[in-house]
């Protein structure tokens, strides 16, 4: 069962388990995050059900893990989010996580995969990041600060449950993932899909600061992969960073999506913004060397090819994204 599979990572876990050959793909998810491109693209998936209800409600966590093998929790709120409602992130980040994990106890569960965070670093990292850094917060926005101190909770919370059963977990932070069935809810977004939706519009792309901040960013369908490896393997309270292990400044990111779209602006650098940015003072990247010994996973996709597909997909929807306003269909 997907819990908050409505969104970019659910839509690549459930194209990889059906390609597996699952009987059924389960996805719990109320909808309030979801995209209407992405939702009808799972629909139309053989094997996949929907459970439109909350991970809030234990009662609907109960009647929709009966009979599950696996979870994938993927139910969360983001930075952007947390900066218009600190609540709803931690209602959904923490009761959300332990609604889901007690029924998956009581249910007999035997596996789940935690959707985390390369937030639980803080952004005020540098050079290669590994899964022993602590959280930092020094200089990094007190939304991303919230988000990430949520995901470290939700790991502590599956390695809790775990300890106190036959469940067992598996974390994996994950760098920003990008792909098909991206939506604007991410941080990063605006620096591909944002990016791409100028560029459509014949508008020149903007970034800040010279785009000199380097950003990770992780294909959906390697994603994906790690989610089904770690559900498929026999390990236990480990958590993995699952990234596209590159270091790419973000003017370079921009260089690379006008190429694949043949378009030639000179790009507008931005001195400030009012919107949250997850901005790191030192290139970085983080490291997956710890993914590569234990599970075998590392990352197939070149960015360059994932951003041909993200060109592509993109333009064959029709679909409204904002990058400076949180939507107030989200409430």
């Amino acid at each position: 069962m997907l819990a908050g599979g409505l969104g970019l990572v659910g839509w690549h876990i459930s194209q990889e388990l059906v390609k597996k050959g699952a009987r059924e793909v389960r996805i719990l998810d109320n909808e309030n995050f979801s995209e209407a491109h992405t939702v009808a693209a799972l629909s139309a998936l053989p094997s996949v059900r929907l459970h439109r209800r909350s991970v809030l409600d234990p009662a609907a966590c109960a009647e929709a893990m009966k009979g599950v093998d696996g979870l994938f929790i993927l139910a969360a709120c983001m930075s952007r989010y947390t900066q218009e409602d600190p609540r709803r992130t931690l209602d959904l980040n923490l009761t959300g996580m332990d609604n889901l994990l007690s029924a998956a106890v009581h249910a007999g569960v035997k596996n789940a995969v935690f959707s985390s965070s390369t937030g639980v670093y803080g952004y005020a990292v540098s050079g290669s990041v590994t899964e022993e850094m602590p959280l930092g917060s020094k200089g990094v926005n007190s939304a991303a600060v919230i988000y990430g101190a949520s995901k470290l909770i939700g790991e502590k919370l599956c390695e809790h449950y775990s300890s106190i059963s036959e469940l067992k977990v598996v974390s994996l932070r994950y760098s920003t993932v990008y792909g098909e069935h991206m939506h604007s809810r991410a941080a990063n977004a605006r620096y591909i899909l944002g990016v791409i939706d100028q560029l459509n519009r014949s508008e020149a792309p903007e970034y800040f600061d010279g785009g000199i901040e380097t950003k990770d960013f992780v294909y959906g369908g390697d994603v994906a992969r790690a989610n089904v490896m770690a559900i498929e393997s026999d390990l236990d309270k480990e958590s993995f960073n699952i990234s596209g292990c590159r270091m790419i400044p973000v003017k370079e990111i921009t260089a690379i999506i006008q190429r694949e779209m043949g378009t030639g602006f000179e790009p507008v650098s931005k001195s400030s913004s009012n919107v949250v940015r997850l901005v790191s003072p030192d290139p970085f990247v983080y490291c997956c060397d710890k993914a590569k010994t234990m599970l075998g996973w590392e990352p197939h996709t070149s960015f360059e090819e994932g951003i041909k597909r993200v060109v592509n997909w993109r333009s064959s929807i029709s679909a409204l994204f904002d990058f400076d306003t949180p939507g107030k269909k989200r409430a």
